[in-house]
């Protein structure tokens, strides 16, 4: 990866504290990262400054906020695939895997001579990512990129950002296309997280939809959480509210009609 600036200035910000009681957290969280190659010290001229927020598993999270730096990035154009083109192509498919990377965006490098834009500042420490991190505006394209190059002589394989998913019409048409992925893959240098992966699925959630032989519909759950949503109360709610309902178009007709009105300027 690489990460093209606007300009040379560089963003430098004052670290932001860390709570007393996280703080052993961090430095444990920092070791890590060092030990999986993901980060080194740093000597750059940039910091960004890091925060942590609660994981549900208790564990912290290291966040860096990248804001400043995100002003100032050439944006990637790359597109994101259409969800409407992607979901046709998975008609009359029987067969379905999941393949969950290991931390994903970890796997992917960025380019020596960038690295030291990516630093960032705890007050204990001054460090800068070898590997993408979250948090870079361009990281999701980027990753999308890059995953699509790799896999793209398969045309039984899908990819929305670290969602990547094979499908096939028959048992052994299946087990032919992981093997071909999978062998890929390892060539590639990625690695699969197996226990969070899922194989020979004949039903398989993707995209907020459910797909089998079938065909395809909307994955309830997602219904279930249109409960949960508050009463917009000025435009950033409706427009929020109006893209969690057109996931629902190709299955509600005349929707379009229907929501007209709240589409009005």
């Amino acid at each position: 990866m690489q990460l093209p600036l606007k300009d040379t200035v560089p963003v430098h910000k004052r670290p932001y504290p860390v709570p007393l009681n996280q703080i052993q957290a961090v430095k444990d969280e920092i070791a890590r990262l060092i030990a999986l190659d993901v980060i080194q010290e740093s000597k750059s001229v940039y910091a960004s400054p890091a925060f942590t927020i609660p994981k549900k598993n208790g564990k912290t999270r290291l966040v860096i906020d990248y804001r400043e730096l995100n002003k100032k990035t050439v944006k990637l154009g790359y597109p994101f695939p259409g969800i409407q083109y992607t979901l046709i192509d998975l008609k009359g498919a029987r067969f379905f895997s999941q393949l969950d990377l290991n931390m994903g965006y970890y796997q992917i490098e960025i380019a020596e001579k960038d690295r030291y834009k990516t630093a960032f500042v705890l007050p204990f420490g001054h460090y800068e990512f070898k590997r993408m991190p979250f948090g870079l505006c361009n990281a999701p394209r980027e990753f999308q990129k890059i995953m699509t190059n790799k896999l793209k002589e398969f045309n039984f394989v899908k990819i929305f950002l670290d969602d990547i998913l094979i499908f096939s019409k028959t048992a052994e048409e299946h087990e032919n296309h992981i093997e071909k992925v999978l062998k890929k893959l390892h060539e590639e240098g990625i690695s699969v997280n197996y226990e969070k992966s899922s194989f020979m699925n004949k039903e398989v959630k993707y995209l907020g939809k459910i797909i089998d032989e079938r065909g395809i519909r909307p994955d309830t759950t997602v219904l279930l959480n249109l409960d949960k949503l508050a009463v917009p109360r000025n435009r950033k709610g409706l427009m929020q509210l109006l893209g969690i309902i057109n996931w629902f178009r190709d299955h509600v007709p005349g929707l379009s009609q229907r929501i007209a009105p709240l589409q009005a300027n």
